[in-house]
């Protein structure tokens, strides 16, 4: 949260305004996917934010346009007094730093640091008027030799200049250490077919397991400890435990070990279903304009997730020619079918979010049994669509298909292109 703040505040001001803590706590954190996740996390901001200045304003008639100039005002003075105080570490000994946002006002509660004695004793050093530092970044006044080109010429190149010169900590281990971490598992390097699960290092078998458990936080990672064992896990440990709500239960987050490979050669893989281009696709409805109906159908008022399917702006089925009718959330069945009737639909394409007692497909049977008593099964592609949609199953409740997470309108579209041709040669 802090990060896309930052994020938001930089974009909007031209600031650079970053944090530093968190950034470091992740890299000394070995699980990499979280890493993954912080990194997904600020690409995903910074293209939310692309163009972010052009579509907003700041407010100067609220709040902030009331105190923008008190606020600048109170800045200056502050920072002039830390000037008269005889600059940035006398304001430190004084303690000038208190987070009231309302100086001259103080709480009173400003940590000091002395820089002759107490805790930063010796640690707090003037820089000299001539200050080099020999590396190639840095923030400040940097007087670098007249005999040097860059910095980091003095030393030979920095580490980026030069990998060779890292020196890793496995390294200064004689049995905890990359190379008898690779002896271990060689099979791992001589066949990149065998898989385990690995979070610090290759193959080390650890894996995360997310679960609610609706009891107290104590009971629950003992709990969750069991439930590792009884699984088969080695080296069970909670890493981390959350109390949703007394009333709830709490969510913990459990590492454990697996003992065995996986052989990629001995997976039976499903089938991967060809989409077809899309010039192919715009030219088969162009010469065979194709119809559907839409809707979310039973209790469920989601409506992204089908517009997305639908819309041309979303790069949906409609930017294919296909014409659509959309008849919004909660839609019942009887007036779907209806709809596709009226309209001589090709296809009923319906969106259901909702799967609590799997009612996503009851609904997707209610469809398919509601169009055989109309008697015009025969005569509709039928598809089903939603993040926790599986096609197998999906077809079992009557579809022609189904669409889970991830998929896209050309997916869709393809379907039925392809489906409508094999109906023409089945008749």
């Amino acid at each position: 949260m802090t990060h896309t703040l930052n994020m938001v505040i930089s974009r909007l001001t031209s600031a650079d305004v970053q944090s530093t803590i968190t950034p470091d706590e992740g890299r000394n954190v070995p699980w990499h996917y979280f890493n993954i996740n912080a990194v997904n996390t600020a690409r995903q901001t910074l293209n939310g934010l692309d163009g972010i200045r052009r579509m907003v304003d700041i407010n100067r008639d609220g709040p902030l346009g009331d105190r923008v100039r008190e606020l600048k005002e109170r800045a200056i003075l502050f920072m002039e007094e830390i000037i008269e105080a005889g600059g940035y570490y006398s304001a430190v000994e004084g303690g000038f730093f208190v987070d009231s946002a309302e100086y001259p006002d103080r709480k009173g509660d400003g940590i000091a640091r002395q820089l002759d004695g107490g805790i930063g004793n010796d640690t707090l050093y003037l820089r000299a008027d001539d200050y080099f530092a020999p590396v190639s970044v840095h923030f400040g006044n940097n007087h670098i030799p007249p005999q040097f080109q860059s910095a980091s010429e003095a030393i030979g190149g920095d580490t980026f200049e030069d990998p060779s010169k890292i020196q890793f900590i496995d390294e200064l281990d004689d049995y905890d250490n990359v190379n008898v971490r690779i002896e271990e598992r060689q099979k791992y390097y001589d066949n990149t077919n065998l898989i385990r699960p690995e979070v610090e290092f290759l193959a080390d078998g650890t894996l995360v397991l997310t679960m609610l458990l609706p009891c107290d936080k104590r009971h629950a990672e003992a709990a969750a400890i069991l439930i590792g064992e009884k699984m088969g896990l080695s080296e069970c440990e909670v890493i981390h435990s959350q109390v949703m709500h007394p009333a709830e239960g709490t969510y913990i987050e459990m590492k454990g070990k697996v003992g065995f490979d996986i052989d990629l050669t001995q997976l039976v893989l499903p089938e991967e279903i060809e989409t077809l281009s899309e010039a192919e696709i715009r030219a088969d409805v162009h010469q065979r304009p194709l119809t559907v109906v839409a809707a979310t159908v039973g209790e469920d008022e989601h409506s992204v997730g089908m517009k997305e399917i639908l819309d041309i702006k979303h790069g949906g089925i409609e930017g294919f020619g296909i014409k659509y009718h959309y008849l919004g959330t909660s839609c019942p069945v009887d007036k779907l079918v209806d709809a596709a009737v009226e309209t001589k639909a090709d296809a009923i394409l319906i969106s259901t979010i909702i799967s609590h007692n799997n009612v996503h497909y009851e609904n997707m049977k209610k469809l398919a049994d509601t169009c055989i008593e109309k008697g015009v099964r025969d005569q509709l592609i039928l598809v089903a669509g939603g993040t926790q949609v599986v096609n197998e199953t999906a077809v079992e409740s009557g579809m022609d298909a189904g669409f889970g997470r991830g998929s896209h309108g050309i997916d869709v579209a393809s379907f039925l292109v392809k489906r409508r041709r094999e109906l023409r040669e089945e008749s």
